[in-house]
């Protein structure tokens, strides 16, 4: 028998945490704001990139494969505030796509970022940051959760706001809130909300580099079709090296409870999370890894276990011709009240590039993906295969 009482408990607690985080994301701005302008160094930078791309399976299908030549028409400005207190980065890019063949499909995508830092105190500090992106499950759904879905628009936001104080010379207490809201315009899809809230602890070693903290957090997901909260604790490393390494880690566990709304049925599982991001400058490069794993929302409104591994490496192999190498590996494993599955997705790509000045580039470059789900209906197995080149063009202005 359902218990309406611990029900309503559950409500009020879950609407009071959502009212914090409400209220938390409110003050995103302040992070924005332009303290000491006179004193600032501001740098621009318009560009403009021209990429063609032959698709050999633009809709990444299983049972209906269509090739195409793309053209991408990317112009965009980048925007840096450097204060001693105050750091402000923003990002703005308009992707507008054509098709040789399949002019239905041309569209136009959108993403545009915000970031915030000030240290508003001698001991406290806001970080803060927003997101947008408009643009289809074959592009930012499949970079999330290693799922293919079919081809529809998608809006996303992203809001994160972090104040945080210095208790101590070496001790910081925090607050991380986060809130998502993702929309699809097929009615195929479900639209679905997630909010975050993280407390994290934090105790700066000895090294003065180094930094370890614990970190309690609450999910709230919902979706017209599931509801699930989830509550989690982790430990984490930070070590943070001027010179040529930064690494972050942290490992913990997860308790979630999700509920499908038809029918009110409800499951209950626990799980590991964890995440590692290390950026390596080399004399001539810089590689970067970042290993996630944690719960995520799909586009079919139910939950996922995402386990995600993503490489990278920018060498040169003189001062002006060098070349790119990127791949990711997914694992996801659908976890709702009355299906699960497990699909993986697998990625690779290469790039030569040569700089025919500092700021302006060509390129030419090939990628593949795989995605393979073993209860698929048609082909497990679904492959995918780029050819690309083109021209990135920056105008940097300070």
């Amino acid at each position: 028998m359902r218990n309406y009482t611990t029900d309503w408990i559950s409500n009020c607690k879950g609407s009071w945490i959502k009212r914090v985080i409400t209220t938390q994301l409110l003050g995103v701005l302040i992070a924005c704001l332009p303290f000491g302008m006179a004193l600032a160094e501001t740098r621009w930078t318009p560009s403009l990139w021209l990429t063609g791309i032959h698709d050999d399976n633009i809709h990444f299908s299983r049972n209906r494969t269509v090739d195409d030549y793309i053209y991408y028409i990317e112009p965009g400005v980048k925007f840096n505030y450097d204060q001693e207190l105050t750091h402000i980065s923003a990002d703005g890019r308009v992707i507008v796509r054509r098709y040789q063949d399949n002019d239905d499909l041309d569209d136009e995508l959108y993403r545009m970022s915000l970031k915030g830092d000030s240290n508003l105190t001698e001991r406290m500090n806001l970080k803060g940051s927003y997101e947008f992106i408009k643009d289809t499950t074959l592009e930012s759904e499949l970079e999330e959760t290693g799922l293919i879905f079919t081809r529809e628009d998608r809006t996303n936001h992203n809001v994160m706001l972090g104040p945080s104080i210095n208790l101590t010379e070496r001790t910081t207490l925090g607050v991380v809130a986060r809130y998502r809201d993702v929309a699809y315009d097929s009615d195929a899809y479900v639209d679905y909300k997630v909010w975050q809230a993280d407390l994290p602890v934090k105790w700066r070693l000895e090294t003065q580099i180094d930094t370890i903290y614990i970190s309690p957090g609450y999910v709230d997901r919902d979706s017209d079709t599931n509801h699930s909260t989830s509550y989690n604790l982790s430990l984490g490393w930070d070590h943070e090296s001027t010179e040529r390494l930064n690494l972050h880690f942290f490992a913990g566990a997860r308790f979630t409870e999700i509920e499908r709304k038809a029918t009110r049925e409800s499951k209950e599982n626990w799980n590991a999370i964890g995440g590692l991001q290390l950026d390596y400058d080399f004399e001539r490069g810089v590689m970067a890894l970042d290993f996630q794993r944690n719960l995520r929302t799909t586009a079919d409104g139910n939950q996922a276990n995402v386990t995600r591994m993503i490489a990278s490496l920018r060498w040169h192999f003189t001062e002006r011709f060098g070349t790119t190498l990127k791949g990711g590996y997914y694992i996801t494993k659908t976890e709702g009240v009355d299906i699960e599955n497990t699909t993986e997705y697998f990625r690779a790509g290469a790039e030569l590039f040569y700089k025919m000045t500092e700021n302006h580039d060509i390129f030419a470059g090939y990628n593949y993906s795989q995605n393979y789900r073993k209860d698929a209906p048609v082909d497990p197995r679904v492959e995918k295969n780029r050819i690309l080149a083109g021209i990135r063009l920056n105008f940097p202005i300070q």
